[in-house]
């Protein structure tokens, strides 16, 4: 509300906005009180309908009654981000690991992904699973079986149980954008059990 002022004086209040992108329009609506009739428009800078960007901006707004005393306000729009970024493809080089010797191999993700408000969200892998256990029948009794080495790349090892029909490995990525806004997708890595 503009400050509290003489009782002739005009007051106004400031509006608040929550937006899922990166700018809005945003239309000011001050609230103006005043105990005489006469009390102009008031006036904004930025004007109403004003595309604010991302963040915290500030705005004025002043307004004058019909005997000449005027009032002023600052407050802030805020346009918040809170749209996840989209991730349009996982994949993962190899998909395939052979032959199934027990031997740690290093896989590396690759992940695309598009945010409205960041240009260039972050992704990294944050888990892995087996739909094997660590130690099944032939697998070779070692332990770990997989491993996260950097933002996109990970340690698997070639192998699976001598009596199942082929282990799967899958990763979990995900992208972050500068708002911490996240999504999450996945990718499959296969050690098949034979060839």
């Amino acid at each position: 509300m503009f400050g509290p002022g003489k009782s002739d004086r005009p007051a106004a209040a400031h509006d608040h906005l929550s937006h899922a992108g990166c700018a809005k329009a945003a239309t000011l609506n001050p609230t103006v009180l005043d105990n005489c009739p006469g009390v102009g428009a008031p006036v904004c800078v930025p004007p109403s309908g004003s595309t604010f960007p991302l963040g915290a901006d500030p705005f004025s707004c002043s307004v004058t009654d019909s005997s000449g005393n005027a009032n002023s306000c600052r407050s802030v729009v805020t346009v918040e981000d809170t749209t996840p970024p989209v991730i349009s493809s996982v994949s993962v080089s190899p998909s395939m690991l052979w032959p199934p010797d027990h031997e740690f191999v290093p896989v590396a993700v690759t992940a695309v992904a598009h945010d409205t408000c960041d240009l260039h969200p972050v992704c990294t892998i944050t888990g892995i699973t087996s739909s094997e256990s660590t130690n099944g029948g032939g697998s070779g009794h070692t332990s770990p079986d997989f491993a996260v080495t950097g933002p996109l790349r990970a340690a698997l090892r070639a192998e699976r149980d001598g009596t199942g029909s082929g282990r799967t490995y899958t990763l979990t990525v995900q992208c972050t954008d500068h708002s911490s806004n996240s999504s999450q997708a996945n990718a499959t890595v296969f050690v098949p059990h034979n060839q």
